[in-house]
């Protein structure tokens, strides 16, 4: 669960010059905020999850920048959950955090959101690619609406930068 910047970071080192929808699909599964939608959407509820995204990856159309995107996402969350998670609730046990390690790992990802933002060059660029992308040719069988992503850009990620 690295935050957006996080994950357009990732995006942009597989492919720096993606469609606007390529971007998109690379934030939209984390288009709701129903924790057990969200974990059946990111298959973590799935007991082979990296089997069942392998799956996925046959099931969907690659040459489809919003599907190519929206599986970036997952496996980018697989191995985060999986690798940079326990090495944060680590660092946070041995460091005998005051608080919970998730609201500690909210505040480091959110700080790594702005740098990104603020600092790489190709951020804004892209963000406008995202915020002018044209959802109405947006066409795929994975669960998202257009009002999902439209919900999801302006309440969760235009106003945070």
């Amino acid at each position: 669960m690295p935050s957006p910047m996080i994950h357009l970071l990732t995006a942009h080192e597989v492919n720096p010059n993606a469609h606007a929808l390529f971007w998109v699909g690379n934030l939209a599964p984390d288009y709701i905020n129903e924790r057990e939608l969200k974990d059946k959407i990111h298959f973590r509820n799935h007991p082979k999850r990296i089997e069942a995204l392998a799956k996925l990856k046959t099931e969907i159309d690659i040459a489809n920048p919003f599907e190519e995107g929206w599986l970036l996402h997952l496996f980018t969350d697989l191995y985060w959950d999986e690798i940079y998670i326990p090495i944060f609730k680590e660092k946070c046990k041995k460091s005998n955090a005051t608080s919970d390690w998730f609201t500690n790992y909210r505040k480091e990802t959110t700080l790594a959101s702005f740098y990104i933002y603020h600092n790489f060059d190709w951020s804004q660029h892209v963000w406008n690619k995202i915020l002018n992308a044209n959802l109405k040719t947006l066409s795929s069988h994975l669960p998202i609406t257009q009002s999902g992503l439209s919900t999801l850009f302006y309440t969760n990620f235009i106003r945070s930068y």
